[in-house]
């Protein structure tokens, strides 16, 4: 993601008056991978360096929360399925939108999973659009 990409995602969330979290670090994210044993993606470090994720289990209006990286460690943690990782949820953990491990993608998971779009970037437009593709 470019720096102006980024900054009109951040520009959308804050004139909905979701309430974003401080920048994340280098280094907590560094320990967030060594934790759950992957590797994020270059765009989704860029975006979390500039905003770790929705504060105090915020959502958009379309009920997705991006969940902070302390919170991506949590759940990975808590679940059963440690091949996911999660980094948003819909509806109050309906289903959550995530990265698998040995796949290339983004998912979305109910009972099974279901591949959404290829890259960190392109799912963020998705639910920045509303998109029927992340329901």
């Amino acid at each position: 993601m470019t720096v102006d990409q980024i900054s009109s995602i951040i520009s959308q969330w804050e004139a909905e008056e979701i309430e974003l979290g401080q920048s994340a670090t280098l280094e907590s994210i560094a320990e967030a991978e060594k934790i759950i044993e992957f590797s994020f993606p270059s765009d989704f470090k860029n975006l979390y360096l500039k905003v770790d994720g929705f504060k105090n289990w915020g959502w958009r209006s379309n009920m997705f929360s991006m969940w902070p990286i302390h919170r991506i460690v949590e759940e990975y943690l808590q679940d059963s399925k440690k091949n996911f990782v999660g980094f948003c949820d819909y509806l109050i953990n309906s289903h959550q939108i995530g990265f698998f491990k040995d796949r290339i993608g983004v998912y979305k998971s109910y009972d099974e999973f279901n591949s959404i779009c290829q890259t960190f970037q392109e799912v963020i437009l998705l639910i920045n659009e509303d998109s029927e593709l992340i329901y």
